[in-house]
C-alpha cells in the first residue's frame, strides 16, 4: 500500500471538552458509530463530553461509553447526524505478523498548537512490528519507534495489504526517549483481535449532533 491511499479522512483528533486540548487519536472498526481511543485518553476527561475535530475547525460532541483498561481501549458513539460519515479505517483486520511494515496514522500535538481549534493534519509515521509482550487481554504489540504526543489511539495499518493489526496504546516521545537513552522500542500497541464490541451496548447511547 502506497501512503497516498491511507484513509487519512477515517483519523479523528479527540480534545478534550473542559480544557481545549488535543489529547490522543481515534477511528471506526465499523460504520456502526462507535470510535476506538486509547483508555487513557478517555480515562483523563470520563467525567467530560469528547470533541472530535477532522480537522475541518467543525468538532463533533460524542458521548463517552467507558474504558476497559485492561483492554486499553475506550469506546466513543458520534451522534446519528454524524454517523452516516464515519468509514471504518480499514476493509479488514488480522492478527500482525514479527517483522512486518507497518504505518501508524495519527493527529501530533504540540505545545506551540495546544487549542483544538488549530487545523491539524494527520501525520503517517512508519514503523515495524518487533514483538509481542503479555498475553491475554494484556497482549500488546511492540513497535520500532517513538511516535508523537497525541497518537494515542492511533491505527496501526499494515503496510502489505492495509489490513488494522493495532491500536497504538503506549506512546514513547522522541525527544524523551533521545533523552534518557531508552532506544526504539517505545510503541505498545493493543493487537486488533482486541478491539471488540463496545460494553453495554445495549444501553441507551448519549447522541448529540
Amino acid at each position: 500500500m502506497e501512503p497516498s491511499a491511507l484513509p487519512l479522512d477515517s483519523v479523528y483528533r479527540v480534545v478534550g471538552d473542559f480544557q481545549y486540548r488535543p489529547i490522543g487519536t481515534a477511528f471506526a472498526v465499523a460504520a456502526d458509530g462507535v470510535l476506538y481511543t486509547a483508555a487513557h485518553v478517555g480515562i483523563e476527561i470520563a467525567t467530560c463530553r469528547l470533541l472530535l475535530d477532522r480537522g475541518d475547525r467543525k468538532p463533533w460532541r460524542t458521548g463517552y461509553l467507558g474504558a476497559r483498561s485492561e483492554r486499553g481501549v475506550a469506546w466513543m458513539c458520534v451522534g446519528e447526524q454524524q454517523k452516516a460519515l464515519v468509514q471504518p479505517i480499514a476493509k479488514t483486520r488480522r492478527r500482525a505478523v514479527s517483522g512486518e511494515e507497518v504505518f501508524v496514522l495519527g493527529h501530533p500535538c504540540s505545545a506551540e498548537h495546544a487549542d483544538w481549534r488549530h487545523l491539524s493534519t494527520p501525520r503517517v509515521c512508519r514503523s515495524v512490528v518487533m514483538s509481542q509482550i503479555g498475553a491475554g487481554e494484556e497482549l500488546r504489540l511492540e513497535l520500532q519507534g517513538a511516535f508523537p504526543r497525541g497518537f494515542s489511539g492511533a491505527p496501526v495499518l499494515a503496510v502489505s495489504d492495509g489490513a488494522l493489526l493495532a491500536m497504538l496504546d503506549a506512546v514513547g516521545f522522541a525527544p524523551l526517549a533521545e533523552e534518557l537513552g531508552v532506544g526504539f522500542h517505545l510503541g505498545l500497541a493493543v493487537p486488533a483481535e482486541l478491539l471488540g464490541a463496545p460494553p453495554g451496548r445495549d444501553e441507551p447511547l448519549i447522541h448529540e449532533p
